[in-house]
């Protein structure tokens, strides 16, 4: 029975992936990127053995958001080192290449660091927790010319920010939550009248607001099934970011400080990948994502319509 199962989920995994492939759609993590931290990451496996394990990931990312007319081309290494038998550190860097309308923008992302401990462990499943942190690479206020660019366009979210997070893991199922909670102001200084004088106007003005951000506190929670047949892995489950409280913004009319109505609440992502074991030691993974809902303004610009990466895994 069991047999029969991992082979239904597999093709039923393998044929949505290629689906999607094909109408280039998926989401991810877009949310700030602290569910692909520890214990909070997709594509988990119960380790019947002590951690002691290191391994470098490259990822190529890519996503849009498509009404926004913006795009995403990022490189991402992530490093992981076992130290002693239950706790794995992660270090994860990114370089963001952002191709839009107002013009395009590359540089350094944020640097995520945390540290995973495994907490329980029977035969049936595992509890894995995690403590980590984000840190700017800038101060997320970036100009095109002398003109201020929306958070969309920008490298870095300009907040130290500090996540925590739990998941259980067993053989075919995977549940995880976590909460990422900023704690300074984003120097961004974009304002549509900023841009009233340029040809670009128009366009600029579809970009919400963004001046003096202050970002709202997150909290996440996935749902995923996993099966392996002989090389290959695959999966398929649900993302869920909730956004505590609303995002604030300082008013240029007015000067004050000011809600942002709709930044707050879910943002809903249905996941899958497929991934092939090139070797031991080498793993090569294929995922993507479809957004289901959406909050109805992100001044931070961390929503993306679609999201698909490709990633080579390489223990050590």
């Amino acid at each position: 029975m069991s047999r029969l199962y991992n082979r239904v989920l597999f093709l039923f995994v393998f044929a949505v992936a290629q689906h999607f492939s094909f109408y280039s759609s998926g989401q991810g993590c877009s949310d700030a990127g602290f569910c692909t931290m520890g214990a909070m990451k997709p594509n988990q496996r119960m380790h019947t053995t002590n951690v002691k394990l290191r391994s470098v990931e490259l990822t190529e990312y890519y996503g849009d958001r498509s009404e926004l007319k913006v795009n995403y081309l990022n490189h991402i290494l992530d490093l992981n080192f076992g130290i002693g038998k239950n706790t794995l550190v992660q270090t994860k860097f990114v370089y963001v290449n952002v191709l839009g309308v107002l013009g395009n923008v590359n540089g350094t992302g944020d640097v995520s660091l945390s540290m995973t401990r495994k907490l329980y462990q029977n035969n049936l499943f595992q509890w894995s927790g995690t403590l980590g942190a984000k840190i700017p690479t800038n101060n997320a206020n970036g100009f095109v010319g002398n003109l201020p660019l929306p958070m969309y366009y920008q490298t870095s979210l300009g907040t130290y920010d500090a996540v925590a997070g739990i998941s259980v893991v067993s053989k075919y199922l995977l549940l995880a939550t976590g909460i990422q909670h900023p704690f300074n102001m984003v120097a961004n200084t974009f304002t549509w009248g900023a841009w009233k004088n340029s040809e670009l106007s128009n366009e600029a003005n579809i970009y919400p607001v963004s001046n003096k951000l202050i970002r709202g506190t997150d909290m996440m929670f996935r749902v995923e099934a996993n099966t392996n047949y002989h090389r290959f892995n695959g999966n398929i489950g649900f993302l869920m970011i909730h956004r505590l409280n609303r995002d604030q913004i300082i008013d240029p009319k007015t000067s004050n400080r000011v809600d942002v109505p709709g930044s707050d609440g879910n943002a809903n992502t249905l996941l899958m990948g497929v991934a092939y074991k090139l070797s031991a030691k080498a793993l090569l993974k294929l995922a993507f994502g479809h957004r289901l809902t959406k909050r109805a303004l992100n001044p931070d610009g961390l929503s993306r319509d679609n999201v698909a990466t490709l990633t080579i895994n390489y223990l050590f």
